[in-house]
């Protein structure tokens, strides 16, 4: 507990998180933050896996917190699903319940009204138009039918949602970082392969079209020339590694780019990285920038979700319009120049991500709102 808490601060607290896996992913990591800081407040914090796989990642480390996670068998009805959740909520009895994704929300909605918990609660941490073309204008609204609230990550979407959804009492709490525990550039740099004279841009996140690696190897290629001592690493994986692999081989030298495949625990290597391009088409608060942050890693990232609200343009990094191959190429050629800028960059980036996304930061947010809906 720290200081400045009191006992009668965690009377009676208790909160259920509903996830759809606990894979390699941002989400994730961001629930085990949270559970942590929670966990280490006097919290009772549990999680409730509704697809669970023998290669879910964050499985031992939550395990670790010593918080109770419990496996809603995919292979069961829906039916049966729903009322196995509902007993074990009614069994745990917490005073919360909180989808962590759009796509667990109904549940949060369904079994936490069947179970009598008092706070429903769901999350939006995307873009509502892009998750409305994915899951469907009515599914996108019942989900949200039964919850008293909703978290999202990006101010812009709270906004949105707020206009929409008056009913719902909607808060913006930004993700949070680790701001220690990273490795120092050498040793992320021996992890990687990579040697210190090479100036690694890189691309971090799933394989799939919406990340839109294939417009930053297209950019990297059209100036690799001109920056020989420049190299192009994506890290991640997904169902676009092979046709990125492809894409890479046509235009860049096998020994200017690598595809190293998924990383655990990719922000400890972050201060190997010189440069990041965040080139999504749609994200609500990226992991990977506040990380970038929080290691003094310079950025170039498309002005998309929540990321103008941590990269101020020019300051600690370069945020552009989406597709603008001309802004986006000379803001890389700008930083692979200018070793001063990027450091300039690095450093700005660091005292914002202590001062304002650590992860003690987003759980004193996420206390905060939750209280408010408890009413103490």
């Amino acid at each position: 507990m720290r200081p400045e808490q009191s006992v009668e601060d965690n009377r009676a607290m208790s909160v259920a998180y509903i996830v759809g896996q606990l894979g390699l992913g941002g989400s994730e990591r961001q629930l085990y933050l949270l559970a942590g800081q929670l966990k280490s407040r006097g919290w009772q914090v549990s999680v409730f896996n509704l697809n669970p796989s023998e290669s879910d990642y964050w499985v031992a480390p939550l395990k670790n917190l010593s918080l109770q996670i419990c496996d809603i068998p995919k292979n069961s009805s829906q039916v049966k699903r729903l009322f196995s959740l509902t007993r074990e909520l009614s069994k745990i009895a917490p005073t919360i319940v909180h989808s962590w994704s759009l796509y667990t929300n109904i549940y949060a909605a369904l079994c936490g009204t069947a179970a009598h918990v008092p706070v429903r609660l769901g999350s939006e941490r995307g873009n509502e138009e892009y998750s409305i073309k994915a899951y469907g204008n009515l599914r996108y609204n019942l989900s949200l039918m039964g919850l008293q609230g909703l978290v999202t990550n990006s101010p812009v979407e709270a906004n949105n949602i707020i206009k929409k959804k008056p009913r719902l009492a909607v808060e913006y709490i930004p993700n949070g970082v680790e701001t220690d525990a990273l490795y120092d550039r050498s040793t992320a740099r021996e992890y990687l392969g990579i040697s210190d004279g090479c100036l690694l841009v890189a691309g971090i996140g799933s394989l799939t079209s919406n990340k839109n690696f294939e417009y930053l190897i297209r950019v990297f290629s059209q100036i690799q020339e001109r920056h020989p001592k420049a190299k192009l690493a994506i890290i991640g994986d997904g169902p676009e590694k092979n046709y990125l692999l492809h894409q890479a081989s046509n235009s860049i030298p096998p020994d200017r780019f690598i595809l190293p495949g998924a990383i655990p625990e990719t922000h400890r290597l972050m201060a190997g990285v010189d440069i990041l391009c965040v080139t999504s088409l749609t994200e609500g608060m990226p992991n990977v920038v506040l990380e970038a942050c929080a290691a003094g890693t310079a950025i170039i990232a498309n002005r998309i979700g929540a990321i103008p609200s941590i990269i101020q343009h020019g300051v600690n990094g370069f945020v552009l319009d989406v597709g603008n191959t001309a802004q986006f190429t000379c803001a890389l050629e700008k930083l692979l120049q200018d070793s001063l800028l990027r450091a300039e960059m690095g450093t700005a980036g660091k005292k914002l991500a202590q001062m304002e996304f650590s992860s003690q930061k987003m759980a004193d947010r996420f206390v905060a709102f939750y209280r408010k809906l408890i009413g103490y």
